[in-house]
């Protein structure tokens, strides 16, 4: 949240103070797409405060559901990567490449506009996702407090390499003695 509100506001200043133009468009968009982001992340987070995480088939689908969410947005965050290391930082170093990849962060660096939430408008898109966060999180707080018990699952997600071990690499010794290959 703090790099996507960073970015626009330092767009929105970059074009007042260097070019006298206050675009009052972006900024309302801005204010209602980052009041949206922050309605998505809420709704990640909020049901997992409660005895519901408690329910192994709840954390497993919740996470899942977070993951369709966030994972939906790497295209805009391929994109803030690519402008941000090329032109360092500095909207002065934008070439045609890096104008057309802003101008298309401006309208779609949020997670409200992401992907799997793009086919619908921002508000609905964030109000299925509660919606199903919570009826989720019902279900797991009626089997905690019911006493069933669900096989426990696991999760076997790993679409990349394990990148935690690459810093080890050379390291082999050490990752054996610590009991893992």
């Amino acid at each position: 949240m703090s790099l996507v509100t960073s970015f626009h506001i330092s767009n929105i200043v970059y074009e007042d103070v260097k070019k006298n133009e206050l675009d009052t468009e972006y900024i309302d968009r801005m204010n209602h797409n980052l009041k949206e982001d922050w309605l998505v992340i809420r709704n990640i987070i909020k049901e997992k405060y409660t005895s519901a995480i408690a329910d192994n088939r709840f954390f497993i689908l919740s996470h899942l559901l977070d993951n369709t969410v966030l994972s939906s947005w790497l295209n805009e965050r391929w994109y803030i990567t690519r402008l941000l290391s090329e032109t360092k930082c500095n909207p002065a170093n934008d070439n045609k490449l890096h104008m057309k990849l802003r101008s298309k962060l401006r309208k779609n660096l949020y997670h409200s506009k992401a992907i799997s939430m793009n086919i619908v408008k921002p508000e609905t898109g964030r109000k299925i996702q509660g919606y199903l966060q919570r009826k989720m999180s019902e279900r797991a707080r009626w089997r905690v407090s019911n006493g069933v018990h669900t096989p426990r699952m696991k999760l076997l997600w790993s679409p990349l390499p394990k990148l935690f071990k690459m810093p080890f690499a050379g390291k082999k010794s050490w990752l054996i003695s610590q009991g893992k290959k």
